[in-house]
């Protein structure tokens, strides 16, 4: 049974990093089609924020790997409203 990488490191120094790299591929390019970012100049009052990928084998009834699926979460905890953003907006993809 194929497990989860926990790390990027684990997914592309895998036997299936070929995969993983077209699952975050196939990731950055629905988020650059859904515009679900701008890219803007960094003030020097703001800092900014990390992200992490997770990755997440699909399994079909037989046990096999059906997706390779990533996620690309980025770690918005530390902002402060009016200052490091103005809107909120929850852009959920598959």
């Amino acid at each position: 049974m194929d497990y989860d990488p926990g790390t990027i490191r684990k997914a592309v120094d895998s036997n299936k990093n070929e995969l993983w790299n077209k699952a975050m591929v196939k990731k950055m390019e629905a988020l650059d089609k859904n515009w679900a970012w701008d890219s803007v100049k960094l003030s020097t009052k703001n800092k900014l924020d990390g992200s992490n990928w997770v990755f997440e084998n699909k399994f079909n009834i037989k046990c096999e790997v059906e997706k390779y699926k990533t996620h690309l979460l980025f770690k918005g905890f530390s902002q402060v409203e009016g200052i490091d953003f103005g809107e909120i907006f929850l852009l959920l993809l598959s």
